[in-house]
């Protein structure tokens, strides 16, 4: 009965849908040879059977015309929409050219790894699948492509930073000049402004310029085969990417300048009546009024940093006096951002060739080296100090005119003692300890400066004083043990696959299971007479 069944199935032409296209699968891989019509049917069939993780590869029969019935299956497939419940035929098909699917998924154990496994795969035909993932999954560092038999390198692959072990359990055919390109990306070098800048008033040091960003290390290589066919064809490139540069600190604010007292506030109309008037007292009492009260220099620090010094002297019958108002001192300027560090650049990758008794003399091109360091940005300048506040002063002797100092509030004013009287100066009893004592005041003066400012930028910071983004991190070693057992596991399977082909020599028993599954299926709707008829 299906024996029967199985030659009725299969040379009937009155089936469609998924019964019809399956049916034509089987002739087709029995009765013809694989056309580029046909390969391109069963493909498009697969995308519409919508498997998961799987990438089938068909290779042209040159020797193949396009039969009748390949045009028909192409023909059944642009005329299918796949309905629920076909599981059995998506098993039965996927089943039928399980030696031409490859997997392309993650590893149920290395949440890392993405996992590519067939038996026997061409590179060009799982390349975009894998960028797919890769670009869906920003977690995948590690890439494995796991071979029964032969792999195929037909095309350049490039994976910027992620670590690639190609294993075959025949051998690994390179049949023209192919880079392999793991190299980390450089990271982005844009043109950045300087840190902030301080502001006066307010926070007067500048920002910290940023660290640059280090570029990506390379990943890691392993080839694990018995040949390499075609080594000389291959080259790999292992480079680190280049780190960006540092950004400059932001420059210091300059500080605030000091302030003075106007000269018109002080010595004004008020200020000279009262000298007048102890002026006087001290005339007529012979100075006893100073020599009691006065004798003294006496410091007086007024707000805003404004410090007033004066001294009323008696000198015979006369009232000695100097009255003194320093401006207060310019206030510093602020430091400079100190320089953002260099990103370091990425770490070169590692190539290991399995097993290295049968490859000491590979012929490969390997380009391996670290990425290089960015610029270190440059600390930012330190503010200028602020001016210091102007000064304003007076000497002046019983009835004479007073001698006036920085009326137009731009000069700083020194008071200088001396031992030799003149008609610019005046005499201070504090500071007469006898004959030769430096007892007389006399005031110079010179422009309001800022002092001087002893480094010009802030410190540098060095390369070692990185942080965070600006390390390179090295790729995570690949282990060559775990390679090398997944390898063996896979010989061990394709010994298995092997002995199981041996032992179901008779494809009729295969064929007996699957077209009794269809039956079961099919039984309650068609009448298997009228099939024959």
């Amino acid at each position: 009965m299906r024996k029967s069944f199985r030659k009725i199935y299969i040379e009937s032409t009155q089936f469609d849908g998924i019964i019809g296209i399956y049916r034509m699968l089987i002739y087709c891989e029995i009765y013809t040879k694989r056309s580029s019509v046909y390969c391109n049917a069963v493909n498009k069939l697969i995308k519409k059977l919508q498997y998961v993780d799987v990438v089938l590869h068909l290779e042209t029969d040159a020797t193949a015309n396009s039969a009748f019935e390949h045009t028909q299956l192409m023909e059944l497939v642009d005329n299918y929409q796949p309905l629920p419940n076909i599981d059995l035929f998506r098993d039965l098909i996927k089943k039928m050219f399980e030696k031409s699917v490859t997997t392309v998924q993650i590893s149920a154990t290395t949440p890392y790894k993405l996992e590519v496994q067939g038996q026997k795969i061409f590179a060009s035909n799982v390349y975009d699948e894998i960028n797919e993932k890769i670009e869906k999954n920003g977690n995948i560092s590690q890439i494995e492509i796991c071979v029964k038999d032969d792999l195929i390198l037909d095309t350049d692959l490039t994976f910027k930073g992620k670590s690639l072990i190609l294993a075959a359990n025949n051998r690994i055919v390179v049949p023209k000049p192919v880079i392999c390109d793991l190299s980390g990306k450089d990271a982005p070098n844009l043109t950045i402004e300087p840190a902030a800048d301080g502001i006066s008033p307010g926070e007067l040091d500048g920002k910290n310029g940023k660290d640059g960003i280090a570029g990506e290390s390379s990943g890691h290589m392993v080839i694990s085969t018995k040949l390499i066919d075609g080594e000389e064809n291959l080259s790999i490139v292992l480079n680190g990417g280049n780190g960006s540069n540092g950004q400059n600190g932001g420059n210091g604010a300059d500080g605030e300048d000091g302030v003075g007292v106007k000269f018109e506030d002080v010595f004004g109309f008020g200020h000279s009546a009262r000298k007048i008037t102890k002026q006087v007292v001290n005339k007529i009492t012979f100075a006893t009024y100073s020599r009691m009260i006065d004798n003294n220099i006496k410091k007086t620090v007024l707000p805003e940093g404004v410090i007033h010094e004066q001294s009323d002297s008696a000198n015979y019958s006369s009232t000695h006096t100097f009255e003194f108002f320093y401006g207060a001192n310019g206030k510093p300027g602020g430091k400079g951002g100190k320089n953002g560090c260099s990103g370091e650049g990425g770490k070169k990758g590692k190539l290991d060739v399995l097993p290295n008794e049968e490859h000491k003399n590979n012929k490969m091109k390997i380009q391996a080296t670290d990425g290089k360091d960015g610029y270190p940005g440059k600390p930012g300048k330190n503010g200028e100090n602020g001016k210091d506040g102007w000064d304003v002063a007076m000497l002046w002797i019983t009835f004479n005119k007073p001698l006036e100092y920085g009326k137009n509030h731009n000069v700083k004013l020194s008071l200088t003692y001396t031992d030799v009287a003149s008609d610019e100066s005046v005499y201070v009893r504090e500071k007469d300890n006898g004959p030769g004592s430096k007892c007389y005041a006399q005031i110079t003066e010179k422009p309001c400066t800022r002092k001087f400012l002893q480094e010009k930028r802030t410190e540098f910071k060095s390369d070692s004083e990185r942080s965070g983004e600006a390390i390179a991190v090295k790729a995570t070693a690949i282990n060559l043990e775990e390679v090398i057992q997944k390898q063996q596991s896979f010989g061990h399977l394709l010994k298995t696959d092997a002995i199981d082909q041996e032992q179901q020599i008779d494809s009729e028993a295969v064929g007996e299971n699957e077209i009794g599954r269809i039956i079961e299926l099919w039984e309650p709707f068609v009448d298997l007479e009228s099939v024959r008829q």
